[in-house]
């Protein structure tokens, strides 16, 4: 007979089978929409640590290069502390990248008066024009920060302008009177970090070079930048810290109200940094807030995820 000896699935053998896969393709499924979420978090805590990790690499170079020989110590590190929103920063580091054969900083040798804009300097290159330079009188009391407009080398003379930027460009204690022959010129970077909110959805960490080429983003999504400042006030080499109220150990601003409005610059020695960065999407099943640090308070409930990266940095141009 034909197809005797063949045999083939029955129709409830078919149903058993397709329930069966069913059943598989259900676990799969369900561990799929499961584990997805677990993994676009990992994802997003990943690079949340690496933003932080950039940020905080490149706040400790420009920290630790700042200040040195000829840079005034209350102008080398300035923190503008914020209390309702996120810390600035203000550096000034030497720049000896433009003119290596000339040691910095270099001598003043005539300068006719405070509101010149010309001076005689020991020693001049050509890529000195456009540059942002510091001038010292010679006890070391007064400063200018001024902006070389053009050098003319067979006579070692520059013309300059005043330096518009957020740094006070000069300080003087006999007024317009003072002479800064004989004092000293050194070139200068000066370096910004500041924290841009304007878009809430991606907050930014900005390095601005001020060269005109205006502020860069460093590192995405970072929503908190905050400074404390360690003052070794009796000079013993230890900064005590306590931080349980204000003004009870040597630092500044790591509990709300205090000020280093009477600090001694050249007792500046240490920086902490504590940088906050969040997740780039919002997790609906969580609900956190950016947490309390330093001087300022815990944020609004949201559903971000947020992690938290601190160092203290010494400061090795400052109170050599």
């Amino acid at each position: 007979m034909p197809g005797k000896g063949k045999k083939g699935f029955t129709l409830i053998e078919l149903l058993v089978a397709m329930m069966l896969g069913l059943i598989v393709l259900g676990g799969v499924y369900s561990f799929y929409v499961t584990s997805m979420p677990a993994y676009v978090l990992q994802d997003q805590l990943l690079e949340t640590q690496q933003n932080l990790r950039i940020a905080l690499e490149l706040v400790v170079e420009d920290i630790q290069g700042a200040g040195g020989s000829g840079i005034p110590a209350d102008k080398a590190v300035t923190v503008v502390n914020l209390s309702g929103n996120p810390d600035q920063l203000e550096l000034l580091i030497p720049n000896g990248t433009v003119c290596p054969s000339i040691p910095q900083p270099t001598g003043i040798q005539t300068h006719t008066s405070a509101t010149a804009t010309t001076m005689v300097l020991a020693d001049t290159c050509a890529a000195m024009a456009g540059k942002v330079a510091v001038l010292v009188t010679p006890d070391g009391l007064n400063y200018r920060i001024i902006q070389i407009a053009s050098v003319t080398t067979g006579t070692d003379t520059i013309t300059f302008s005043s330096y518009s930027s957020g740094l006070n460009p000069r300080k003087s204690t006999n007024g317009e009177t003072v002479a800064y022959a004989g004092g000293t010129l050194v070139l200068v970077k000066q370096v910004d970090y500041t924290v841009d909110t304007m878009d809430p959805a991606k907050p930014v960490l900005k390095r601005d070079l001020n060269d005109g080429t205006g502020a860069q983003v460093i590192a995405n999504y970072i929503e908190e930048m905050q400074f404390s400042l360690g003052y070794d006030r009796n000079t013993d080499g230890i900064l005590s810290e306590v931080g349980s109220a204000a003004n009870d150990d040597e630092w500044v601003f790591n509990v709300s109200g205090e000020s280093n409005a009477g600090e001694a610059p050249t007792n500046l020695r240490a920086i902490d940094i504590v940088l906050i960065g969040r997740t780039r999407l919002q997790d609906l099943r969580f609900k956190g807030a950016r947490p309390a640090i330093l001087d300022r308070g815990q944020g609004g409930l949201d559903g971000y995820r947020r992690k938290i990266r601190e160092t203290k940095i010494q400061i090795r141009n400052l109170g050599l």
